[in-house]
């Protein structure tokens, strides 16, 4: 959320930072390690990876908390609609559409000269007309495979799409009651969703469509609903504690899931991940004690601000060096593939900042211009705020 009218929650920022910065550390060294590791190695991997893995429902549960609360606060407001889809289009649409222009291009140029970008980056692509309508993730799920990395993270942005197009005329037309029931009846039927599609599909039909995503975005939701009815309920110092002792089992439930301690459903453990990512926003952004503080420090801030860009361009630029520097996909397996992807993480980050501050921003502060007279308000309170 941004506007010259509103509040921006810092510690939001610090929270989608360290969204970004699990995403990018999973996709560039310990999603890539190779097999048999030293046993040590390969349990700190086990152990670790599904929260390097995970950014990703982490920016949902942010999501349904930032996105969820302007709505709640604003959809019955003359206006509203029109403003909020402005708004919506111009955070998202020109950097998604712009890395999707290239990805055209690059798809054509490889379909006429044939080069190294057919590798990874433009291997097994979804239709190239469902990227358009945000609807590979569906087409990724039937086909057990995330296609060409050049695109394939944005299957995220589809289903927060699918949450933008649904949610609001949800609340307009069943009011704030029912919605919330329909929230936390999310919590039970996504997680039937998942197994049943895994179950049938795959694995990658329980991750990506939004039917089996719904409720790690509706917790987000949910949480705001809450601090809006009860501002004070999860503030406390008991509930706090309460909160971090359910992130700590949540964790240990998805940690004896990956390393095969307990057996389960992955529908149960997205929902758990979910839960973790809930409490961790519940302790770190709404508490005011440890978390708060690091998640307020300028360099998790910072990387929140390019977060989205950071996301859009990172196995773009990873797939681009490794494919001409080394003739191969991304992998790490020797010291020449770790600098090479150290690079990489350079000129990703440069390039993020780039986007965010010269071609978004820009765009972004035009749709906020024209839809002025509509300002939404600050999404919660909280003890350290700047004007975005």
């Amino acid at each position: 959320m941004s506007g010259e009218t509103e509040q921006r929650i810092i510690e939001l920022d610090g929270l989608r930072g360290t969204a970004v910065i699990l995403v990018m550390i999973h996709h560039y060294f310990t999603g890539i390690l190779p097999d048999g590791l030293p046993f040590w190695a390969g349990l700190a991997r086990d152990v670790t990876a599904p929260f390097f893995l995970s950014g990703v429902d982490l920016f949902f549960v942010i999501s349904g908390f930032i996105v969820g609360g302007i709505i709640i606060d604003n959809v019955g407001k003359p206006g509203f609609f029109r403003s909020f889809y402005i708004r919506r289009t111009t955070r998202i649409f020109p950097l998604y559409f712009g890395m999707l222009f290239l990805f055209l291009i690059a798809n054509a140029v490889n379909a006429i000269w044939p080069n190294r970008m057919g590798l990874w980056l433009l291997k097994d692509n979804m239709p190239l007309w469902s990227y358009v309508v945000f609807m590979q993730n569906y087409f990724m799920a039937i086909d057990g495979q995330a296609g060409g990395k050049m695109f394939a993270m944005a299957w995220s942005v589809a289903t927060e799409e699918h949450f933008y197009l649904i949610f609001p005329a949800l609340l307009f037309f069943t009011g704030l009651r029912r919605t919330s029931a329909i929230c936390m009846s999310l919590l039970i039927v996504c997680p039937i969703i998942r197994e049943l599609a895994f179950a049938k599909w795959g694995f990658f039909a329980a991750y990506v469509p939004f039917p089996a995503r719904a409720d790690t975005i509706a917790y987000g939701v949910l949480i705001a609903m809450t601090i809006r009815a009860w501002p004070d309920a999860l503030r406390s110092a008991s509930v706090q504690r309460a909160f971090v002792a359910l992130a700590i089992l949540s964790a240990l439930l998805v940690i004896s899931y990956d390393t095969h301690v307990l057996h389960f459903g992955p529908g149960i453990r997205f929902s758990a991940l979910a839960f973790f990512y809930a409490c961790v926003l519940i302790v770190g952004v709404i508490g005011s004690g440890r978390l708060a503080s690091i998640l307020r420090s300028k360099t998790l801030v910072w990387f929140g601000f390019v977060s989205y860009a950071l996301y859009m361009f990172h196995q773009t630029v990873n797939g681009l060096m490794h494919a001409f520097v080394l003739d191969q996909p991304p992998q790490m397996l020797t010291w020449t593939d770790f600098r090479v992807t150290s690079c990489s993480v350079a000129i990703a980050i440069l390039a993020a900042w780039l986007s965010t501050k010269q071609y978004e921003a820009r765009i972004r502060k035009w749709g906020y211009r024209i839809t002025s007279d509509q300002p939404h308000a600050a999404i919660a309170s909280s003890p350290a705020t700047v004007q975005a």
